[in-house]
């Protein structure tokens, strides 16, 4: 509009890609749509919407809380009634509508729908289990989070304009939207978001790739630290991910009498360090060892009784370092290294909260990842369904991945991978989120592979076959559709 478009030519745009794409790209058979109508900009577009649907539907417009409140809008009314559409005022208890298109509150709502006319119109729907078309968000989804207070209610389609918005990627507002399709309204012209998912041209950019003359020593060396008795395995599941994702060498550093237990391949060299109770112990041999590295990946396995010294030490080095599991509690205890080197942090959503002295992350993600950029100074890995990587104050949500992929040992994999990029020479926000997109496709090829039954191996598997996805620019099934 500020640079001159008017307000109801983008509503009268919006409301057409939203209809082009009930009639041609859902493939489910029905005869009455009703076009549920808020009082602002979104139920504008429900009006364009049901305008259009008219032609070839039995179509209702349900003006959920009256008349929309824009000028314009009653014009935009007689218009749809012209094209043959009904209307009716009110929620209706046993709506007998094929499909429902949901026009009421956009991305400027606020709050909750506890109790409100949408959410009584939810509880109707599924009860009588009508599928749902959302024009640029479920109702009552908070635009700039996914935050969602109301009924449950999925879609089978959100159709959202010029891109698409943290709704569409936070909790629990993701696993509502459905299929998420971007249409192009005009709005390029204003520039490119702070804020991105990863596309698979981008990936493929990143993607190191191998010199004729290179050899293991130019691949880069990483140092795994990790490893306790109750959790031997997790630092050797980070060392055989970051070979596979392509580091020269990799090295083990555990506590000592883990050696002979995770029985590591003799692609990867094991140091057994000092112990006390089964817990690693950090003395001036480890120091040199890990000073050989152009990576340190610091956390796997480590169990709750490693003194904060470890974490200390290994900052002290100066080197990039991927903190991960264990680490992130010894983040907390330490006295801050300063200056601090390149850090990575990988936390899951209740080691986030502890980081961030929260109860729950999970309410605004993005928020909670900008705050663990600020506090720690560091590039972000906040793990879960679509993860999010912060790097230098921006976001990149990570399209791939699947459910199967919560599994002991999936975030140790990650870390391998994450510091293997790093060491054959990606910058720490590169690195992390190729390393994630990445490892979704790996979890992909392995529920390709195994269904339901995955476990963190099987994804380390995948990790070649999922290269080859990355390198041929195959599009994510959770990435948005353009139209």
């Amino acid at each position: 509009m500020a640079n001159g478009v008017p307000f109801l030519s983008l509503m009268e745009v919006a409301g057409s890609k939203v209809a082009q794409y009930v009639r041609n790209r859902l493939e489910i058979e029905w005869r009455q749509i009703e076009v549920l109508v808020g009082k602002g900009a979104n139920g504008g577009d429900g009006l364009v919407v049901a305008r259009y649907l008219a032609r070839y539907y039995d179509v209702t417009v349900r003006l959920v809380d009256g008349v929309p409140r824009f000028d314009g809008a009653e014009a935009m009314l007689r218009a749809a009634k012209s094209f043959g559409a009904k209307v009716q005022t009110g929620w209706q208890a046993d709506p007998a509508a094929d499909l429902i298109v949901d026009g009421v509150f956009g991305t400027g709502f606020h709050g909750t729908i506890i109790n409100t006319p949408i959410a009584h119109c939810y509880e109707a729907i599924n009860h009588r289990q009508i599928p749902v078309v959302a024009i640029d968000l479920l109702s009552g989804v908070s635009a700039d989070s996914g935050s969602y207070h109301g009924p449950s209610i999925n879609a089978v389609a959100t159709i959202t304009f010029g891109a698409s918005k943290w709704g569409h990627w936070g909790y629990p507002g993701a696993a509502m939207r459905g299929e998420l399709v971007v249409a192009d309204i005009g709005l390029r012209m204003i520039g490119e978001p702070a804020d991105s998912w990863l596309d698979p041209d981008t990936a493929k950019e990143w993607m190191p790739s191998l010199n004729q003359l290179g050899h293991k020593y130019r691949r880069g060396r990483v140092v795994v630290v990790g490893g306790s008795r109750s959790m031997a395995g997790a630092p050797l599941l980070s060392a055989m991910a970051a070979l596979r994702a392509g580091a020269g060498l990799v090295t083990l550093i555990v506590p000592q009498g883990l050696a002979d237990r995770i029985a590591a391949p003799p692609t990867i060299l094991v140091h057994e360090s000092p112990s006390s109770h089964g817990s690693l112990r950090w003395s001036d041999e480890e120091t040199r060892l890990a000073a050989t590295a152009d990576v340190i990946v610091v956390g796997p396995g480590l169990g709750h009784d490693v003194a904060p010294n470890v974490l200390e030490s290994v900052l002290g080095l100066g080197k990039p370092t991927v903190v991960d599991a264990d680490g992130l509690r010894l983040l907390k205890q330490i006295s801050r290294v300063k200056p601090l080197p390149p850090m990575i942090l990988t936390p899951h959503s209740g080691e986030a909260a502890r980081l961030l002295d929260l109860q729950d992350v999970n309410e605004d993600r993005p928020k909670a990842a900008h705050q663990l950029m600020e506090r720690y100074q560091a590039t972000v890995i906040l793990k879960g369904a679509y993860s999010i990587i912060g790097d230098n104050g921006k976001l990149i949500v990570n399209p791939t991945g699947t459910r199967e992929m919560a599994t002991p040992g999936s975030g140790d994999a990650l870390a391998g991978m994450v510091g293997s990029l790093l060491a054959q020479g990606l910058e720490p926000g590169p690195a992390a989120a190729l390393a994630t997109y990445w490892h979704g496709w790996a979890g992909t090829v392995a529920k390709e592979h195994y269904g339901h039954s995955v476990v963190a191996t099987d994804i380390i598997d995948g990790i070649a076959e999922a290269r080859r996805r990355v390198e041929d620019q195959v599009r994510p099934n959770l990435a948005p559709i353009s139209m």
